[in-house]
């Protein structure tokens, strides 16, 4: 995935594009994008997103291509959205199983963010999942210990 940070400081509100030529990705290739700090999914988009940004106010999106299949596609536990807690991860395509790990502090909460394109729906999960907008899906999940298993079960429809 990419990680692109917009900056806003001027005194107002301004629009924003992210063109994918100019972050030097394919222009035909679809990305989902989630903004950090506000928890907003864009959605998917191809080529570029337009974004609005605060004044004197920074966003942080995250650009994750398509897999065709369910998906990892971040967290809320750290600004990169996935590379420092995210210790592992996994797909068996004959179960339809995503499974990670993570790395935490006990005691944090947070969300990890799961794509399921519209074949996919989700059968188990190992903790409660809830569907947010777009393809979204997110885990509540709990730091007990400095190690967190989670995975999801999904069917073809």
């Amino acid at each position: 995935y990419d990680l692109v940070a917009v900056f806003n400081l001027g005194a107002e509100a301004r629009e924003h594009r992210l063109e994918w030529g100019l972050l030097g990705l394919d222009p035909d290739e679809p990305r989902l994008i989630r903004e950090f700090w506000t928890g907003e999914t864009l959605g998917i988009c191809r080529g570029l997103a337009t974004v609005m940004v605060p004044a004197h106010s920074v966003r942080l999106y995250t650009l994750w291509p398509l897999l065709g299949r369910p998906q990892f596609v971040g967290t809320d536990l750290h600004l990169s959205q996935g590379l420092v807690e995210l210790a592992g991860l996994g797909w068996d395509e004959a179960e339809g199983r995503l499974a990670g790990r993570l790395v935490r502090a006990a005691g944090i909460e947070g969300r990890v963010y799961l794509h399921l394109p519209p074949a996919w729906q989700p059968v188990t999960a190992s903790y409660p999942l809830r569907r947010e907008s777009g393809g979204l899906w997110s885990l509540p999940v709990r730091f007990e210990e400095k190690e967190l298993d989670w995975e999801i079960r999904c069917r073809r429809v």
